[in-house]
């Protein structure tokens, strides 16, 4: 294994990534959104009247934002931390599927690298997709309600999902980071074992 070979197989993977948080989910969000604007103040801004209404439906959307948030914050770092103890322990195996095969191709050319971007990808997903879930549902409480907090809600969920726009460099440096803990992990188990 090449110590630098999974830097160039990194490129194409990004930018699936890309695609993924990109076109799929930000770019289904922001026309949502625009089209409730558009629909909530087609002759410019007039707050809603029932206001019993919005006031459920923004508890209704600070629960759903809370569960987001916990679940984005938890779930991939168990994720990655569980991924990570199985690449240092040599547990880790490639999922089957139609890409299987050239996965495991890669993984044999690029060692540990090639783990973690399979694994950082799936935490891009998982991660995106929690965050995601409360955003349309901020849109048809703006598009019901004319709720200003919904509205802000969805512009900050669509901000906060462009954030998780994963780039080449970001990519590298969390692969770095993981590989170094992986090698942490690898040697804390060896002195563990060492002195039983």
């Amino acid at each position: 294994m090449s110590d630098s070979s999974w830097r160039d197989e990194l490129g194409p993977l990004v930018v699936k990534e890309q695609i993924v948080v990109g076109a799929a989910i930000i770019a289904g969000a922001v026309p949502i959104l625009v089209m409730a604007a558009v629909l909530v103040h087609p002759g410019g801004l007039d707050m809603g009247e029932n206001e019993t209404l919005a006031q459920i439906m923004n508890l209704v959307l600070v629960a759903f934002l809370t569960a987001a948030i916990i679940a984005s914050a938890v779930v991939p770092t168990l994720m990655v931390s569980r991924a990570r103890r199985k690449i240092a322990a040599g547990d880790w195996n490639v999922s089957q599927g139609p890409y299987q095969p050239k996965v495991a191709e890669m993984i044999e050319r690029t060692g540990d690298a090639g783990k973690l971007i399979g694994v950082h990808c799936t935490k891009t997903i998982v991660s995106v997709a929690i965050i995601e879930g409360p955003t349309p549902f901020a849109i048809i409480a703006y598009l019901i309600t004319q709720s200003t907090f919904a509205v802000c809600v969805a512009i900050a969920m669509i901000a906060v999902l462009a954030w998780h726009f994963p780039t080449h460099n970001s990519v590298m440096d969390w692969i770095e980071t993981q590989l170094q803990r992986i090698d942490e992990e690898r040697a804390f188990g060896t002195r563990q074992r060492d002195s039983m």
